[in-house]
């Protein structure tokens, strides 16, 4: 007797354990995103190799998609917080790889001056919307709920994977709530010494901070917790433990979140100085692996790029082929000669 009582203690707390520590996830498989991470990835810089996945992978990411729509209120209720994190932060990388792999090769011109590579060229690549249990969800609206007041996390949509060169490379892994702030901290840390990453000249007093960061500046700077308002400076006793007081309000809030993913040595250096703070450019093109392509024959991007070789007061001629139309023949009233087309 004393065995079956124990015996079902033991089944009870496993399952009951189960369910508490994640009930939502049990409806949903994760294992695709797993094998994708590990199994196409691409060198050292993270790269993911989409032409594969497109192959053998699509069916298994439409299946995971379609999970979403399965999981029941009941069990959402019961997931903890970190754990809805995770969900949504993986269900953000699901349709990423989805909507990449789908549209690969991509190669478009739907957006000027950006590589014809780039996921810009996609389609409604932020909008299209998926069926979930609660609605249709897009990975912009999927942002805003990371950034919403259940969560209220920004470290969590700058480190989303948009496969960008420019941006984070994807995790080593699905997002997990058992540890998901050091999983977030540690891929962010990696990202902030990579060669896109974080960028300090101190001779010149400028440091460089990656694109993704500027972008969500807004909301860091407004959920960034702070005992001080805008242009009331610090009381004499709190200067000192302000590393940041040199810099005004909106950036010293801003300053010491990007802070939390840098080097102590690198922050060392940064704190108690007043540097100029510059935005990364930022590389839209596919993180596939692909070579970057030619650039443009023709005019340059940088209107004063065909001038900077030519001394002072000297002028080059304009290519041939924009030149002024000349016309042939006088044109009588009512007849205008078309500019495009046959003639």
């Amino acid at each position: 007797m004393g065995y079956f009582v124990r015996r079902l203690a033991f089944v009870l707390t496993a399952f009951f354990g189960f369910f508490l520590a994640s009930p939502v996830f049990a409806q949903i498989d994760p294992s695709p995103l797993n094998r994708i991470l590990r199994d196409y990835r691409k060198g050292p810089e993270g790269w993911l190799d989409f032409s594969g996945i497109k192959e053998k992978e699509l069916g298994s990411l439409d299946q995971l998609i379609r999970s979403f729509r399965r999981v029941s209120v009941q069990r959402w209720e019961q997931t903890g917080k970190d754990d809805r994190k995770a969900f949504w932060m993986n269900a953000h990388l699901a349709v990423v790889l989805s909507q990449i792999s789908k549209a690969y090769p991509v190669d478009g011109e739907k957006v000027r001056f950006l590589p014809r590579n780039s996921i810009q060229q996609i389609e409604s690549f932020w909008d299209t919307e998926f069926s979930f249990w609660k609605g249709r969800e897009s990975l912009r609206s999927i942002e805003q709920k990371l950034l919403s007041e259940e969560f209220a996390d920004p470290a969590a949509v700058v480190v989303l994977y948009a496969g960008t060169v420019g941006g984070p490379p994807p995790p080593d892994e699905v997002w997990s709530g058992r540890s998901l702030d050091e999983q977030i901290e540690r891929h962010l840390r990696k990202y902030m010494e990579s060669e896109r990453g974080f960028r300090l000249d101190e001779a010149a007093r400028r440091m460089w901070i990656p694109s993704p960061f500027f972008f969500w500046r807004a909301d860091i700077v407004r959920l960034a917790p702070t005992g001080r308002r805008e242009g009331e400076p610090p009381p004499f006793d709190e200067r000192k433990k302000d590393p940041w007081n040199v810099y005004p309000v909106e950036e010293a809030r801003f300053l010491s979140f990007v802070a939390k993913f840098l080097s102590k040595s690198v922050v060392g250096r940064i704190q108690g100085r007043r540097y100029e703070i510059k935005e990364l450019a930022f590389d839209w093109a596919l993180a596939d692996g692909t070579p970057p392509p030619k650039k443009p024959e023709g005019i340059p991007l940088d209107p004063e790029a065909p001038y900077k070789e030519w001394k002072e007061g000297e002028m080059p001629l304009a290519p041939v082929d924009h030149l002024p139309r000349k016309w042939k023949k006088k044109t009588p009233p009512g007849e205008i000669e078309p500019l495009f087309g046959d003639k």
